[in-house]
C-alpha cells in the first residue's frame, strides 16, 4: 500500500525487485486504487490507510471482490497469526468442554456410589438390628472380619459377607458359611472393594456392630474416587449368656 504519481512505473519496480521491503512477495498486481488530483490528498490518504486499522478495513471491505479474484486480502503473516488465533481459541475451547465433561461424569458416578452404598448400608442394618451377634465359634465358623454373624430369635443364621473375588456385599441365611447361597446387596452398577465388620459383644454394653466399607463405579470414568463409608448399627436384641 502505498502513493505515487506513476502507477504503471512504481508497479514495475517493485516486480523488478527495486524495492528492497517488497523484493521478496514479487510478484505484485495492482488491485484496487485510488486517484486524487492533489498529492497532499493522496499522501494523507496513505498514512490513514496504514495508521488506522479502521481505514483499512473500510477500504479492503469496498474492494473485497477484486481482492478475492487476485488472491489478496491478508498477508501470509496476517494469515498465520489469524491461523494461530483460532487454533488457540479451539483448544482452549475443547479442553473446558473435556474438562467439564470430565467433572461431570465424575460427579455423577460418586453420587451413584453413595447412592447405591446406602441402599447397602440400609439392607445389612436391617438384618443386624432384627439379630444378635453371634460370636460362639461353634456355629459362627466365619472368623475372617470380612464376615459376620446373626441369629434371629427362632434361632435361624444369617450370614454377612464382602465376596473379594467378585467385589460384592453378600448376605446368605444358613446354618453355615462354607457351601452357602449367597444374594448380592450391591447393585452391579458400583463394586464394593471392602468390607469389614468390628462387632462389640460387651455384656456391660448394648451390642452393637461398626462397619466400615469402600464402594468404586464400575463405569469407566476417568480419575473416579474410591469412597469410604462408616457407620455403627446396634442390635435390639441381646444374645443369651450367663454373667458371672
Amino acid at each position: 500500500m502505498g502513493s505515487t504519481k506513476n502507477l504503471d512505473r512504481r508497479l514495475n519496480e517493485h516486480n523488478e525487485g527495486l524495492v528492497t521491503s517488497t523484493r521478496p512477495y514479487r510478484p505484485w498486481k495492482v488491485v484496487a486504487y485510488e486517484a486524487y488530483n492533489s498529492e497532499a490528498d493522496a499522501r494523507e490518504r496513505e498514512q490513514r490507510l496504514k495508521a488506522h486499522g479502521n481505514a483499512s478495513r473500510e477500504f479492503k471491505k469496498r474492494a473485497k471482490y477484486s481482492l478475492l479474484e487476485n488472491g489478496a486480502g491478508y498477508t501470509l503473516v496476517e494469515m498465520l497469526v489469524t491461523i494461530a488465533i483460532f487454533s488457540l481459541a479451539f483448544i482452549a475451547i475443547s479442553s473446558i468442554f473435556i474438562g467439564t465433561t470430565t467433572a461431570q461424569n465424575n460427579a455423577r458416578a460418586n453420587v451413584a456410589v453413595l447412592n447405591e452404598s446406602q441402599l447397602v448400608f440400609e439392607q445389612i442394618a436391617r438384618e443386624i438390628r432384627s439379630h444378635t451377634i453371634d460370636t460362639d465359634p461353634t456355629t459362627c465358623n466365619c472368623p475372617d472380619v470380612n464376615f459376620i454373624c446373626l441369629k434371629d430369635l427362632s434361632g435361624q443364621t444369617t450370614f454377612i459377607r464382602h465376596n473379594a473375588v467378585n467385589l460384592n456385599a453378600e448376605l446368605s441365611h444358613s446354618t453355615s458359611c462354607s457351601g452357602a447361597s449367597w444374594s448380592v446387596l450391591n447393585d452391579p452398577s458400583i463394586r464394593i472393594d471392602s468390607l469389614v465388620f468390628y462387632p462389640n459383644d460387651d455384656p456391660t454394653e448394648q451390642p452393637f456392630t461398626s462397619i466400615q466399607m469402600t464402594a468404586t463405579n464400575n463405569a469407566n470414568v476417568a480419575r473416579q474416587r474410591t469412597l469410604l463409608f462408616q457407620t455403627m448399627i446396634s442390635t435390639r436384641y441381646y444374645a443369651p449368656r450367663n454373667i458371672q
